[in-house]
């Protein structure tokens, strides 16, 4: 299992907030780099924020940490698996989508060169992916922003668990 459909939304408001967050903290992502190259993924933590704490208690199992993803418009995330640098085995994403904007879907690879991409249907709000598989992400002309919960569990046992 490389991802599975979670049932919950981010209110209008909370979205609108995190989005206005990432436009107003931009300069304090971490880009971050694999040790050699930038790879087109930056990283904002965040602690202790009203609408991520919102969000953290519509949950019946806490993440381990909580963060702003953004992806600069058509940038490549190379296909990869999250090092051991990262308390999280799996990902819990909230898609923040401005008006008129596609969110390019994660795309998950058998090797570097065979891809499948979950569903990005406009029913598809929140859904968790395992970052102990490779994955990556093919973006469109826009930046794409996500809020990610981080969990250091394995995607098999946190699909089995009542989340929310």
């Amino acid at each position: 299992m490389n991802y599975f459909v979670i049932d919950a939304r981010l209110t209008e408001k909370q979205a609108g907030a995190l989005i206005a967050v990432s436009r107003q903290r931009s300069s304090e992502f971490h880009q971050h780099n694999n040790g050699i190259d930038y790879t087109h993924l930056d990283i904002l933590l965040m602690e202790d924020d009203h609408t991520v704490n919102e969000i953290v208690e519509m949950f019946a199992v806490k993440p381990t940490a909580a963060s702003l993803m953004r992806v600069p418009g058509a940038a490549r995330i190379v296909p990869h698996v999250d090092g051991k640098n990262y308390p999280r085995k799996t990902a819990v994403v909230f898609p923040l989508r401005e008006v008129g904007k596609k969110f390019a879907p994660t795309s998950f690879y058998k090797d570097a060169n065979d891809s499948h991409s979950y569903s990005d249907s406009p029913d598809v709000n929140c859904y968790a992916f395992s970052t102990e598989v490779l994955h990556g992400v093919e973006n469109t002309e826009h930046d794409r922003f996500s809020l990610q919960l981080w969990y250091d569990i394995p995607i098999k046992t946190l699909s089995g668990m009542k989340l929310i």
